[in-house]
Order: C-alpha cells, then structure tokens, then sequence
C-alpha cells in the first residue's frame, strides 16, 4: 500500500507549506543544491502545482485537476 512521503499544507490563515509524511518540513534546497540533486537521476514525470488563494478560499490545481476549499 502506498504511504504519504510529502504533502501540500493549505492552512486555514492562507498560508501554503510542504510537509513531510511525518508532518515536518522536508529538506529546502537552494537552486543550486536543486540542480546537483537531478543529476544522475532518471525523470519518470513533471507537473506544475497552481495554488490560487483569496479569502476565505483556497484553489489547487494538481495534475491536471483543480481542488477547493472555502472556511
């Protein structure tokens, strides 16, 4: 069964954070770090994340389908 390694946090303030499966803050790299951690590596996919925000609302596009959640 899969398990959750990295999710996308949508706090009820508007705030967006990355939090590990665990629900700490992976790693942040710097472009650079970025960079080097590619190399080497095999990409199987990619995909942009559109986070869309006013209030109360948040939007999510990911993978191609969109997601909201109004407080």
């Amino acid at each position: 069964m899969p398990r959750v390694v990295m999710r996308l946090a949508v706090m009820d303030n508007g705030t967006v954070k990355v939090e590990k499966g665990d629900m700490k803050a992976p790693k942040k790299l710097t472009k650079a770090e970025f960079k080097r951690s590619l190399q080497g590596k095999n990409m199987k996919n990619a995909a942009s994340i559109t986070v869309l925000q006013s209030n109360p609302c948040t939007w999510v596009n990911a993978l191609g389908t969109w997601y909201y959640i109004c407080w």
